[in-house]
């Protein structure tokens, strides 16, 4: 989107520009809201009708636009903070520390590939004779220039007579 705040209907921009303050997306904002309203979690059973609703027919229940405005003040008036965890009780990653998992991660695999590498290397070295390249794949000189190889055993033959 171009404007992720902004869309033809204007309750649809207070769901939007409310959910960008929170930093949350329009369906967890609309949780958030039911949650707000009803005081308790949004059925399963509703949320195809509700998000299907908000997202092709366009219809915007009052709750949400309620919850929409009552962040807007907040934000007005200096009162919101959009890294309370309560905003967040839907977001899987909120509130995890992100740095380390991700290193420890790249190490595991930067490991891995190279045990693999040394490891074919080692295969190679075991297993062709005069290989014709040192990087996989491992060709022998011998099948791919036959006849080098069969004049050097000829020549080989001759020596030892």
């Amino acid at each position: 989107m171009i404007k992720p705040d902004w869309d033809d209907n204007p309750n649809k921009s207070e769901i939007l520009y409310a959910a960008n303050l929170l930093e949350v997306g329009e369906f967890q904002f609309l949780q958030l809201a039911y949650k707000a309203w009803f005081d308790e979690e949004l059925p399963e059973k509703l949320i195809n009708k509700i998000f299907r609703d908000y997202t092709i027919r366009n219809i915007i229940p009052n709750w949400a636009r309620h919850y929409a405005r009552t962040i807007a003040h907040l934000e007005k008036t200096n009162q919101l903070d959009a890294q309370d965890p309560k905003y967040h009780v839907y977001d899987v990653e909120f509130g995890k520390p992100t740095g380390s998992k991700g290193l420890e991660k790249f190490v595991w695999v930067s490991l891995g590939i190279t045990t693999f590498f040394l490891f074919s290397f080692y295969l190679a070295i075991i297993t062709v004779d005069e290989p014709t390249d040192l990087l996989p794949p491992y060709f022998e000189k011998k099948n791919i220039f036959p006849e080098e190889y069969k004049r050097k055993q000829n020549e080989n033959k001759e020596n030892k007579k």
